[in-house]
């Protein structure tokens, strides 16, 4: 049963199959964006953009790519590690995570509410 939960979980989020929800915090940023990766596949994404986790590092998503190497984008979302794992994984709404100050957005908004429909 906990089996057909955790696929099931990983069939709904961004994560895809690259990892398990309940290890999320622990993992690195390059696993974050590997997960983002296969979870992204078969989808288009305009534009650049950036989830800046300060200390813990940086995913970029560029050109239907992504990327742990810092660089310029359209739009960066400062979010803390642990927040990203909820939005990537639906249990933060962005608009709920900009409201109560764990999300910010800096640069071309409409790059990051295309990001938001793929959510």
């Amino acid at each position: 049963m906990q089996r057909a939960l955790v696929a099931r979980l990983r069939e709904r989020t961004l994560l895809g199959r690259a990892i398990l929800l309940k290890k999320m915090w622990g993992l690195d940023m390059n696993e974050i964006a590997e997960g983002l990766s296969r979870g992204l596949e078969g989808k288009s994404f305009e534009g650049s953009l950036k989830f800046d986790c300060g200390t813990e590092g940086v995913i970029i998503l560029r050109d239907g790519g992504v990327t742990t190497e810092d660089g310029p984008t359209d739009c960066t979302l400062k979010i803390s590690k642990e927040n990203l794992g909820k939005l990537l994984t639906g249990k933060l709404n962005a608009m709920t995570g900009v409201m109560t100050g764990k999300l910010k957005v800096s640069g071309d908004m409409s790059v990051a509410m295309r990001l938001a429909k793929l959510l």
